[in-house]
């Protein structure tokens, strides 16, 4: 990993991501086109990507240990973004739906349709590996604790929610376990044709991500004061503060953790805010026009942010 390798590619999700808007600005990729390729990214290519990159790993000891740390270091991330939003929320006196909004928004970040394709460019198979058990438990705490805060009929849709943490990216990540732990390949046939399908979710994620920002306007939206702190919280402040803390537990515990398990822990916290989010947030009655400006601000400063956040990595680890 080295800054230079995270600007450029940067660079690329900023190019794919413009093809993306154009393409919805033009057309070609209207609602039913934007729904398909979500379902496809989702359903297809990232449990391929997924699947196929397990594979290839070996389940060693110290693989076991780090991803032990990254579950344990990934609740308490999400903890302290919880506390980080729920306190700025406070400060500027948000009103119930306004603080639900920004509290969910400071939790969850686009970890899949971004973090995933990204932190496997950047750390490979064992970045996947840690990405992903990142990812079960910001999605177990999403459709429980998230829905909690969303929602006015709190049990009723945390019990349906649940259903939604068995989905085809954590089928695909325990067979892929499954085939890691008993040390079989995937057919050089099979790993070929659907290793190379699963390689395309980072340009189809982004011309998704792309034709949902162009649905919205930059004037009317970044210049909100409380989207604005919402981003620095999100983007800046809790990954450092996330990193320093998981610091000092290492050192006074005196574990040695692979960097790049804790590197990946503070990449997804500091993703740009999760897409989703507006969509749940229309279900369950809060602020979704609140959540498409913090999706749409968070985007757009991440490009600046997640290089700064690597280049804080290098020097610090």
């Amino acid at each position: 990993m080295s800054f230079e390798v995270v600007t450029h590619q940067v660079f690329i999700l900023i190019i794919l991501g413009l093809i993306g808007v154009i393409a919805s600005k033009t057309g070609l990729i209207n609602e039913p086109v934007k729904q398909g390729l979500s379902g496809i990214i989702f359903n297809i290519t990232l449990p391929l990507l997924i699947l196929n990159s397990l594979s290839d790993m070996e389940l060693t000891g110290e693989v076991l240990f780090n991803s032990l740390l990254v579950i344990l270091f990934s609740f308490l991330a999400l903890a302290l973004l919880y506390l980080t939003g729920t306190v700025s929320s406070r400060i500027m006196s948000l009103n119930r739906r306004a603080t639900s909004i920004h509290v969910v928004h400071t939790m969850f970040g686009n970890i899949v349709f971004l973090g995933f394709p990204l932190i496997h460019v950047l750390f490979g198979n064992k970045g996947l590996l840690f990405a992903m058990l990142f990812h079960l438990c910001s999605n177990t705490m999403q459709w429980t604790f998230g829905v909690y805060l969303l929602a006015a009929e709190q049990k009723q849709n945390i019990l349906a929610g649940l259903k939604k943490l068995i989905n085809p990216n954590t089928i695909a990540f325990f067979l892929g376990l499954i085939l890691m732990s008993l040390n079989w390949s995937i057919p050089v046939v099979f790993k070929k044709s659907l290793g190379g399908l699963g390689n395309t979710s980072l340009y189809l994620s982004m011309l998704y991500i792309g034709a949902v920002l162009s649905e919205t306007t930059i004037q009317s939206l970044i210049w909100k004061f409380r989207v604005l702190i919402l981003s620095i919280n999100k983007l800046i402040l809790s990954p450092v503060l996330i990193l320093l803390i998981i610091s000092a537990i290492l050192n006074i515990t005196g574990w040695e953790m692979d960097t790049i398990a804790l590197s990946v822990i503070i990449m997804q916290s500091a993703m740009p805010c999760m897409v989703i989010i507006i969509i749940m947030a229309k279900k369950y009655g809060a602020d979704d026009v609140h959540a498409t400006q913090n999706v749409l601000t968070s985007t757009l400063l991440s490009v600046l942010t997640l290089p700064l956040i690597v280049l804080l990595l290098e020097k610090i680890l």
